[in-house]
C-alpha cells in the first residue's frame, strides 16, 4: 500500500494550520486529534500528478503543439504534458490510492447503451465506507460526493458524474472536461496554500510554494510504486480503468454542439431541397 512507502513529513494543522509531523494523531498546539488517513499523507495522490506531471508522462514535443494537442505545464519544472493524460491520470491515480486503501472495491464487468445494442467492458466500483477527509481533494470528491454505499457505479459513470459537476456551463462544454478536473485538484492545492495562480485575461500562471512542496518530491516515489505494482499484478483491470476514463471523457460532449449540428444540418436540407 503506498501509505506503507511514505515517510515522516511535515504537516499543516487544517484547524490552525500549526506545522505538525505527518505521523502525529493530535496537534501539539490547539489539540485536535488528526484522522489516521490524514496523518499519513502529505497530499492526495492526483495532487502530486498536478505538481510534477514530467515524472508520470513524456513531455509534450513541438510537433504535438503543431497538431493541436493542449498542453498543461508542471508548476514545478515548466515541462508541458498532454493536459487529457494528465486528467485520465489523475482520476486513475485516485480511484487505485482508493482502491489500495480498502475504501472502494473494483471489479470487471460490462457497460450496455442504446438499450443493449452496444457493450462495452467495464470497470464497477463499489464504495466501502465513507471517510473523514473532506478536504475538496479529487479523492474527497469522488468518495464522498459521487459515491454511494451499496450503489456500484461504473469508472466512465463516475467520469461523467465528476463533468456534471460543471453545473450549467457543462451544457456549452466550459471547460473542457480535462480542464475541470485539472482545475478542481488546482483549486484544492490553492486552498491549502501550496500554489498560487496568477490570471489575467489573456494567461494563467500557476506558482508553487517550493518551501511548502519540497517534502512532496520523496513521496513521488510513494505514488510510483503504487501504480507500478498495480499495473504489475493488476494489468487488465489498469488498461479498462485508463480506457472507462477516456470514454467518460469523450461521451460528455456538449450537448449544444450536437443542437447546433442537427440545425446546421437541417438548414443545408432544406436549402438543397426548396428550390
Amino acid at each position: 500500500m503506498i501509505l506503507e512507502v511514505w515517510e515522516v513529513h511535515t504537516l499543516y494543522c487544517p484547524y490552525c494550520g500549526g506545522a505538525v509531523p505527518s505521523n502525529a494523531y493530535y496537534c501539539p498546539y490547539c489539540g485536535k486529534p488528526l484522522s489516521k488517513l490524514y496523518a499519513e499523507r502529505l497530499t492526495s495522490p492526483s495532487a502530486l500528478i498536478y505538481l510534477f506531471p514530467d515524472h508520470f508522462l513524456p513531455p509534450l514535443g513541438f510537433m504535438h503543439f503543431i497538431f493541436g494537442e493542449k498542453g498543461f505545464k508542471s508548476p514545478t519544472s515548466n515541462i508541458s504534458v498532454n493536459e487529457r493524460n494528465a486528467a485520465i491520470m489523475m482520476v486513475a491515480t485516485s480511484l487505485i490510492w482508493l482502491r489500495e486503501n480498502q475504501l472502494v472495491s473494483m471489479s470487471l464487468s460490462e457497460e450496455s447503451t442504446f438499450g443493449g445494442l452496444m457493450k462495452f467492458p467495464a470497470v464497477i466500483v463499489n464504495k466501502i465506507v465513507s471517510n473523514s477527509f473532506e478536504d475538496g481533494s479529487l479523492e474527497d470528491v469522488i468518495l464522498n460526493k459521487i459515491l454511494m454505499e451499496d450503489k456500484p457505479v461504473s469508472v466512465y459513470n463516475i467520469t461523467r458524474k465528476v463533468l456534471d459537476l460543471r453545473g450549467l456551463w457543462g451544457i456549452f462544454g466550459l471547460p473542457s472536461g480535462s480542464s475541470f478536473i485539472l482545475k478542481l485538484v488546482e483549486t484544492y492545492l490553492a486552498r491549502k496554500g501550496f500554489i498560487r495562480v496568477e490570471s489575467s485575461i489573456f494567461s494563467k500562471k500557476v506558482i508553487a510554494d517550493e518551501d511548502r512542496i519540497s517534502g512532496f518530491r520523496r513521496d513521488l516515489e510513494g505514488v510510483k510504486t503504487l501504480l507500478l505494482n498495480f499495473r504489475r499484478t493488476n494489468a487488465l483491470l489498469f488498461q479498462r480503468i485508463i480506457e472507462n476514463i477516456d470514454r467518460g471523457l469523450y461521451s460528455k460532449l456538449p450537448i449544444i454542439w450536437l443542437v447546433l449540428l442537427i440545425f446546421i444540418a437541417l438548414v443545408t436540407f432544406l436549402r438543397v431541397r426548396l428550390p
